[in-house]
């Protein structure tokens, strides 16, 4: 997918080689790497989220494919189950079986 105006981040990159994929996204949007944005969840002006169970927290490699982990999810099950979807999660190098 080579569009200009789009920059594909894989979740796995930003986590396992944070400083390297957040220094490419800021070059894509012409911003400036300064060295807090490693210490982001220091510096974030969010301190809670729905989302997150405890609050703010440094990234975790645990993340990393427990999507593929909730078979009990009717979403999930249904996005698997269509074939332009696994092709797409190919395309980004994703290992779907």
């Amino acid at each position: 997918m080579d569009y200009p105006n789009v920059h594909n981040v894989r979740y796995e990159d930003l986590i396992l080689n944070f400083e390297n994929t957040i220094k490419r996204i800021l070059y894509f949007l012409n911003f400036k790497f300064h060295d807090d944005v490693n210490d982001w969840y220091l510096n974030s002006s969010v301190r809670a989220h729905g989302a997150w169970k405890g609050g703010i927290k440094q990234i975790s490699q645990k993340s990393i494919g427990k999507w593929k982990y909730n078979t009990d999810d009717v979403k999930l099950k249904r996005l698997l189950a269509d074939p332009e979807c696994i092709e797409l999660l190919k395309q980004f190098n994703h290992d779907v079986k």
